[in-house]
């Protein structure tokens, strides 16, 4: 049976082994390999009592690339542990696998190189979580890849642990919403449920407070996943959610259910929009067709409830998918009018969550205002005047702040015309500055620099952009968009040193480019989302067709979410070559490698397997490709 993680002091001898130390040269001794527990709670894995242990051997393994380490074996020759210095025998052991009758279930890995786990795997019967640690405490902040049923597990020792940061984890982020690329009120109403999800689950904790160590998960309660098309959100991919979820347990021989409510998908990864509810019913954020209802989010004073319901009435009469823009920005206002009130009436965290409420409506209205209706982006500019003057340099204020200059910039960019759009594509970078440097620790500030990094770049300021880019890696290294600016940086300087690609194919092979060492090789990044890659690959079908004997080769990297989508275009546009898929999109490894955030990226790779041009276009590249088969 698994154990729960136990706090072992390891010797200074084992430290120095597992940090990479020449020390243990000879190899470790198994007491010393199985000292080493898995950090997470609950993991099953080989647990051999002292006896067992006796038998247990060490021996040398090695892997691709120069990878060393050690691996341990039971008595019948199955592993039971396996640390490996993926990088090379010098390295530092990066890589801790535990395993199950010979069967890895569950891995830790360093892939920052602090020499501390920092991702958790779980393989096997242990299920297919994949977990990120952030900030660098050993807990779990996000996750690349859990399925519905292991959310529903994870919400349940939330709860029982009282364990706030663990719910939020569980909660789809800004990120990850912006790669669904819903439309404007699907994305509202999400949005809405996050804010007050927290509260939610605090309410949820106190409603169940019998819960212990010893109640047990029993099954996830959900009708089949609903798919909802793109264009009936008015954006541009499918939606697929588990409508109303519920969670069974068992506590002291009795059964009760605790509400997910909507549970979407987002990659490989399961999500929730807000938080739970004790007993079996309709969660509150399913809402009515694109509203969402607030009651039980966040606690109100009893003389505010009129203002809830008013606000649910205003919600079940939202506008339908695809309604005019108009509808949409009078709803919101309405909306903004009675959330500004509620906010008015309650007081502390409460107050807070309803604010940021009351700025995403504003927002909306905003975004879906013809270019006249100024009075949305007055209201928004007036409540951050408001904070400035109350709460100046608070994350709320922040919060605000951020979104009132984004809502400004889309306004401004959306009239934009010719050389206008570069004045407005300044403006908001020097926007951006400004909001890092004001609000430096705020959880806008990454996404602020990377936006910064990022208009600096395809301005033609590449010195700018890796500083900025540089500024994401050194001063926000825990958030997911290092490793995205990390990847910017190798890529700004990529011509001339090898490209490395590995992944696997739509048909489930592995890939990787250095079989295509000797050829001129174009690599495409691209979506089915992006309309410009329908046309791409009639002109690269047509250029392979033309250079066809000469050593030229496709491959092509596809990020869409939905892989069905990427296979119906492929499928129609018939063009030759191998074509990768990784359903994580633009915050997926592929993309994060070398820091994709704009699609299609055209590479040209020549024969010696170095990159030759790392700004490619479809225009010219039939030019640049004869230059290298020329050679």
């Amino acid at each position: 049976m698994g154990q729960p993680h136990i706090r072992i002091k390891l010797s200074a001898a084992v430290l120095a082994w597992a940090a990479g130390s020449t020390a243990f040269a000879a190899g470790p001794a198994p007491a010393d390999m199985l000292q080493f527990q898995p950090k997470q709670p609950g993991v099953v894995c080989a647990t051999p009592t002292a006896a067992e242990a006796a038998s247990y051997k060490v021996e040398l393994v090695n892997g691709p690339g120069g990878a060393s380490g050690w691996a341990l074996r039971d008595g019948r020759g199955q592993l039971v542990r396996k640390f490996v210095a993926s990088k090379g025998a010098k390295a530092s052991i990066d890589i801790w696998s535990y395993y199950l009758d010979g069967q890895e279930v569950y891995r830790e890995q360093d892939t920052t190189g602090t020499k501390k786990a920092n991702e958790f795997r779980w393989y096997g019967i242990n299920g297919m979580r994949w977990g990120v640690d952030i900030n660098g405490d050993g807990k779990i902040d996000g996750w690349k890849m859990i399925s519905a049923e292991e959310v529903s597990q994870e919400l349940l020792k939330a709860v029982i642990t009282k364990d706030t940061a663990r719910f939020q984890a569980l909660l789809i982020n800004d990120a990850e919403l912006k790669a669904l690329e819903l439309g404007q009120s699907e994305t509202d109403k999400i949005r809405q449920g996050v804010a007050g999800a927290t509260a939610k689950f605090t309410q949820a904790v106190q409603g169940l407070s019998a819960l212990n160590e010893k109640t047990q998960w029993l099954q996830l309660e959900a009708q089949a996943p609903n798919c909802i098309p793109a264009d009936a959100l008015g954006g541009k991919t499918d939606l697929v959610k588990y409508r109303n979820a519920s969670l069974l347990y068992e506590n002291a021989g009795k059964h009760d259910w605790i509400t997910l409510g909507e549970v979407v998908q987002v990659g490989r990864a399961w999500r929730l929009v807000g938080g739970p509810t004790p007993g079996h019913g309709e969660a509150e954020i399913a809402g009515n067709n694109g509203g969402s209802t607030t009651t039980g989010q966040l606690s109100v004073p009893d003389a505010v409830k009129p203002l809830i319901t008013k606000l649910q009435q205003i919600d079940a009469a939202a506008p339908k998918p695809g309604a005019p823009q108009a509808d949409i920005a009078k709803h919101a206002m309405e909306r903004a009018a009675v959330v500004e009130q509620i906010a008015a009436g309650v007081t502390g965290k409460d107050q807070e969550q309803w604010i940021k409420q009351l700025a995403d409506s504003l927002v909306s209205a905003a975004q879906n205002s013809g270019p006249d209706q100024k009075a949305p982006l007055i209201r928004l500019t007036g409540l951050r005047e408001q904070l400035v003057k109350l709460a100046p340099g608070t994350p709320l204020t922040a919060y605000v702040a951020f979104r009132e200059a984004s809502a400004e910039y889309a306004g401004k960019l959306a009239i934009a015309k010719g050389a206008e759009m570069q004045k407005v594509q300044d403006g908001w970078r020097e926007k951006l500055k400004e909001f890092v440097t004001t609000y430096p620790t705020s959880e806008d500030a990454p996404d602020a620099a990377l936006n910064v990094a990022m208009i600096s770049e395809f301005s033609g300021k590449e010195a700018e952009a890796k500083n900025w880019y540089n500024t994401i890696v050194t001063k926000y290294g825990q958030h997911p968009y290092a490793a995205k600016a990390a990847g910017a940086l190798k890529r700004l300087d990529l011509e001339g040193q090898p490209f490395e690609l590995a992944g696997n194919t739509f048909n489930g092979q592995a890939f990787n480019i250095r079989q295509l060492q000797g050829k001129v090789v174009v690599v495409y990044y691209w979506a089915s989302w992006n309309g410009t890659a329908n046309s791409d690959f009639v002109r690269l079908a047509a250029l392979l067709k033309e250079l066809n004997g000469k050593g030229v080769e496709l491959v092509t990297v596809n990020l869409d979410n939905n892989a069905g989508a990427a296979m119906s275009t492929l499928q129609k546009a018939q063009v030759n070559g191998a074509h990768i898929s990784d359903t994580a999109g633009l915050d997926g490894p592929l993309a994060t490698q070398y820091g994709i955030t704009v699609l299609p990226n055209l590479f040209i790779v020549g024969k010696d397997g170095k990159v030759a041009s790392r700004t490619a276009q479809i225009n010219t590249l039939e030019d640049d490709i004869k230059k290298l088969t020329e050679k």
